[in-house]
């Protein structure tokens, strides 16, 4: 999975997007996994409603490949 993580102004324009999706966003950047699980945790009825659920949960690789650049 490539691309470009949504910025705060992006985030800024579409508020319902930012309840869902920031944690996630931030928690990927952080490389905390542990955050990254609570927030999707947290989001998973509305990440299902959607159909992007398996998507999001696939972006967890990211997330541990951020904490490995880290460490």
């Amino acid at each position: 999975m490539r691309g470009i993580l949504p910025t705060a102004t992006l985030f800024q324009k579409f508020p319902k997007a930012r309840q869902i999706y920031s944690q996630l966003a931030t928690s990927i950047k952080m490389g905390d996994v542990k955050a990254f699980n609570v927030a999707l945790t947290n989001s998973e009825s509305m990440l299902i409603r959607q159909g992007t659920y398996f998507a999001i949960e696939k972006a967890e690789s990211i997330a541990i490949r951020q904490l490995f650049r880290k460490v």
